[in-house]
Order: structure tokens, then sequence, then C-alpha cells
């Protein structure tokens, strides 16, 4: 990556890499302050740089910064509380940890000592202030003289699954750059164009689609601290975005912002999508809204984005197509590879494939087996390497033997105009094994009951499909990662009675 930096730097210096808080910065800027955050890095003896801050510069130096000193890059999810990550701390002990100067508890200030720990602070309102600066400040950015190893610099992404038993996909920087230069190809993305990146920097979707391709192509690139329909809507029509790269629920959220705002104009060309399942109803939501197609696509934190709609191969039946680096195979239950059209279980290869999770070896040794990832998605592709994602493994429901996908079912309960929040999950049952349940959240116009839902889903499911109870609360649970949480609802809905 610090090829791309440079070349950026040295042709277009004084092009603006990075917009925060209404201020821009040139890349000449972005690749002086990552020397001198290699440098402290290097000075301190620091192997291994966490970070848990929102989105701002910082996030980028210390990428770049723990790269170019060929050191390990660890971002941490800045939606965890103080005891989940006192708690990764204590399980990876990295040698320093960059944060929010208000989220140094005393917790995490006691556990840093504890493990010998650097725990380095910003300024919770304006981030390009605090000790961090200060300390690559005293350093002295120098022309890197040690030729840097990028097979064993190593960036460890954590899966949104991580709560409970933590899980960090290994990356080298090798991969990193690799990846960055075949996503600058296929992403459809121009020199000319501005990205909004909304999504936190820690998440594989943000940081695959939109960090790497823009450093890699030399892109403006505006961060916002975090998500905010209000602030997102505001910077893309007052700014000349053209990208932006947010989850299903966000975009839907963005969109039902904006139809009630008077007339607007934005240059938007290329919004994209992925994370979780696209409900249709989001899809159809924000084209009608902002006059423009939605871009849909897939990842995991293990391998990155590995398919995606775009202007040159749009398919909008589907979840994306994979891209030319990706191998796939779909397997049966009996782990024996079948064909294209046919359903299955998803493993793939590309050029982000972990050789490991950081010290799990019994994890990675059954989902990783033999260079494959184990999706632990169930799907198929057709003939034109279009992907179809039919819903996680796990999140299928089995009723008397027959598989359920949560999100046919979530598509026909959004088929009604009243309901504007919807997620199913199977409960256990002694008879059927599971039988469905819905989550819904109604506008404030709705006024359904549970016998209005189930009759209208008559219309568009078996009726082995149909939800056998609906409950309507005000929101839908999220996990740490900004997606609907199906595994709380699950439980829930296990510890309830019938």
């Amino acid at each position: 990556m610090q090829i791309y930096l440079g070349k950026h730097a040295t042709e277009t210096p004084h092009k603006t890499a990075l917009v925060f808080q209404n201020q821009a910065y040139t890349y000449k800027w972005l690749q002086k302050q990552t020397g001198l955050t290699a440098e402290f890095l290097k000075s301190q003896h620091i192997q291994t740089l966490a970070f848990c801050t929102f989105n701002s510069p910082v996030n980028v130096l210390c990428y770049l910064g723990a790269w170019q000193a060929g050191i390990h890059a660890f971002p941490i999810n800045p939606r965890y509380i103080d005891y989940e990550l006192a708690k990764l701390l204590t399980e990876f002990a990295p040698d320093a940890i960059v944060i929010e100067f208000s989220r140094a508890t005393d917790l995490l200030i006691s556990t840093c000592k504890q493990y010998k720990i650097t725990l380095i602070t910003v300024n919770d309102d304006n981030p390009m202030r605090g000790d961090f600066w200060q300390k690559i400040s005293t350093s002295k950015a120098t022309i890197q003289k040690e030729r840097i190893n990028p097979t064993e610099s190593y960036t460890y992404h954590l899966t949104s699954g991580a709560m409970g038993h933590s899980k960090a996909a290994i990356h080298s920087l090798a991969q990193i750059t690799e990846y960055a230069k075949n996503r600058a190809v296929d992403m459809s993305f121009n020199a000319d164009d501005v990205l909004l990146i909304s999504l936190s920097l820690n998440h594989a979707f943000s940081f695959s689609y939109q960090l790497l391709p823009g450093l890699a192509l030399g892109l403006t690139m505006h961060l916002q601290p975090k998500f905010s329909e209000v602030e997102t809507f505001n910077i893309i029509v007052n700014n000349p975005i053209t990208s932006i790269a947010l989850l299903p629920n966000m975009t839907y959220m963005l969109a039902l912002y904006a139809e009630k705002q008077s007339k607007f104009t934005h240059v938007m060309r290329l919004p994209l999508v992925a994370g979780d399942a696209l409900p249709a109803a989001f899809m159809t939501k924000f084209t009608k809204v902002f006059h423009v197609t939605l871009y849909q696509g897939i990842g995991m934190t293990e391998v990155f984005g590995y398919a995606q709609n775009t202007p040159t191969h749009l398919n909008s039946q589907s979840t994306g197509r994979l891209f030319d680096s990706v191998k796939v195979e779909i397997r049966n239950e009996h782990n024996e590879i079948i064909s294209a059209g046919e359903i299955g279980n998803i493993f793939l290869q590309n050029e982000a494939t972990p050789r490991a999770y950081l010290q799990q070896p019994e994890l990675s040794q059954k989902d990783l087996a033999n260079g494959w990832v184990n999706t632990g998605d169930i799907g198929y592709i057709d003939e034109n390497r279009n992907f179809f994602f039919l819903g996680r493994k796990k999140q299928i429901i089995i009723h008397s033997g027959s598989n359920i996908s949560p999100i046919e079912v979530e598509n026909a309960l959004y088929q009604h105009k009243s309901i504007i929040q919807a997620a199913v999950v199977g409960k256990n049952d002694p008879i059927f094994g599971q039988v469905v349940w819905a989550y819904v959240v109604l506008d404030n116009k709705g006024s359904m009951d549970e016998k209005n839902v189930i009759q209208h889903c008559t219309h568009y499911l078996s009726t082995y499909k149909i939800p056998e109870k609906v409950h309507f609360v005000e929101t839908l649970p999220l996990n740490a990662t900004g997606k609907v949480d199906r595994f709380q609802l699950q439980d829930i809905a296990n510890k309830t009675a019938t």
C-alpha cells in the first residue's frame, strides 16, 4: 500500500486525500503523517497496534503507519464497550491501543497496566488533537531504509461474531495490497470519484470496498465518524459524493429520511450495499427516492468483499457477480461439490484468503481447511458467476425437514407498505423442529394486527413458510457491526412461551 501512497504523494501531492470535519488533508500530508506514525511505532518497539476509534484520519494513519513500520494492525469495532474491550485486550494483548479519551475507563486503564499495553488517546470532539498527535509529532519522518516483508506484516480483523469467543482473521500486507489492486480495477471507480465513508473503517465492507480501492486509485474520501441518516444525507447533498457503502438497514434509514426532505440534488452514481441480506423493499425505496441504482454485493471478514453488482456487471436479482479472482465451490451436506444452479454450502478462495485465525489453530483447521473458507452461507451461482445468497446456514429455519429462508419471508413482509422493518427467526418446536416467528416494526400510520400480517403473507408464501407468530416491536436489536441481531432475536424467541 505504501507504493500507492508514495505514487499519489509524488504525482498529485496537493490532491485532497481525506476530508474530515470540513477540513481537507492532501496526499502529501497523508504521506508525511504516515511516516511520523511509523517512526513512532518503531521507536517504541510496538509490534501490534490496536485501535478502537470512530472514523477519522487517525484510523487511516493507524493502518498506514503500521503497514509502513512493518508491524501488525489490529482494528477493533468502536461500538464495543469497555468490558468487551478489556476482554479483547486480555485475550490478544497488543502492545498499544489508540482510543478516545472518554473511553479510557478505570477498567481499561487497569487492564493496560496489567498487560503492559501502551494506552494512547485522542480527543473525543476533535480526534485531530490529543495524545496520539503529541506522540507522533516528536518523531522524525525518514525514508524507510529497511525493507519491509509484506508477507510478515499482518492485519487482524475481528469477525462480527466475535462476542464471547473472539475470532480474528489474519491477512498479510501482501494480500491486502493485491486485493486493493484488483478491486481498483473491477469496482467501476474512476479517478474523479469522491467517496463517503460512513460505515466504520474496522468493518470489512468499508475497509475493502472503499479505503483500499480509494488509496489504490488516489481518490478523495470523506470520513464521517459514524453513520447518521441526517448527517449522511447532508454530506451527500452538500458535497460531490459519487459513492457510498452502507449496510442494508442504513440505506433504508437514509432513504426514509431523504423522502421527507424538500427537493434536493446529488451526484451519487455508485451507492453500494452489502453486509447482510438486502430486502427488495429497501432496494425499491432507495431507487425511488434517490433515482439511482443501489448496487448490491456480499463479503465476509475472512475474504473481504467477494461479489458485487456494478454498472459493468449488473444482475439486480443476484447478490452480485463473483470477482474474477474468486474461486467458489458449492457443496452439499456430504461435502461433495455440486453443479452451478444447485443450492448448497458456499466455500471460497481469493487473494485475501487467510491462512489462520489469530491464536485459534483448531478453528483455523475447521473453517479454513485446505485453503478454502467455509462461509457458512447457503446459496448458488449461475453460469455467469452471479451469486445468489439465500441466508446463513445457522439462520436457515428447518420446519418438518423443509428449509425456509428467513430472507424470503422477510421479503414477503416488506411487500406491505405499513411494515418498515422485519426480522424472521426459527423458534424451537418439539413437533416441527422449528416454527417461523416474525418481529415487525410498523410505520407511524401502521394499524395491523397479527391476523393482518399472516393474511398478507398468504399472497406471497407457501403455507409452511408463513409466520406462526408475529411480534410488533418499536425497534429491532442490532449487533456490534450494525446488522440486525438475529441470534438475539432467536434467543428471545426460544425463551418466550408459545
